[in-house]
């Protein structure tokens, strides 16, 4: 009997062992970014027109990728609503204008230049809430 208790003790022994060397999950990010909407998005700002422009680079070598699609949501309540799309320059630059007062949120399409590829660390796809009054530029997403 004693050597069946000797050897229960070490398999829970490993078990537990196996169960600490076991890497924490990081936590999911929710899909649709219109589910962490808090509160109004202030006025637009009446100079500049607000607007959300950035960029889309290849994380190893920190050039631009042209021809990006990337596309513009807007929030209604939590549901997002496909705005337009644009095209990322040969620089990587992209950007949209002419917005009302909303929440938006902007998504790299993995499709074409970006096709295989996934965010470099640091980068949200899509993107975090973008409150619009005030516009958003420099907003740049890598990817790896």
């Amino acid at each position: 009997m004693s050597a069946l208790v000797r050897r229960l003790a070490c398999l829970v022994a490993l078990i537990v062992l196996a169960l600490a060397a076991t890497p924490a999950r990081q936590p999911v990010r929710a899909t649709n970014p219109c589910d962490s909407i808090t509160g109004d998005p202030h006025p637009p700002a009446p100079q500049p027109e607000p607007l959300i422009s950035g960029a889309i680079l290849d994380d190893s070598t920190s050039t631009g990728v042209s021809g990006a699609t990337v596309k513009l949501y807007r929030c209604q309540g939590s549901v997002a609503i496909y705005v337009t799309q644009t095209t990322s320059s040969s620089s990587g630059a992209y950007g949209f204008g002419g917005l009302t007062q909303n929440w938006y949120y902007v998504e790299a399409a993995l499709t074409g230049p970006l096709a295989g590829k996934s965010p470099a660390s640091g980068t949200s796809n899509p993107s975090d809430l973008i409150e619009v009054g005030q516009g958003v530029s420099g907003l740049t997403m890598a990817f790896e």
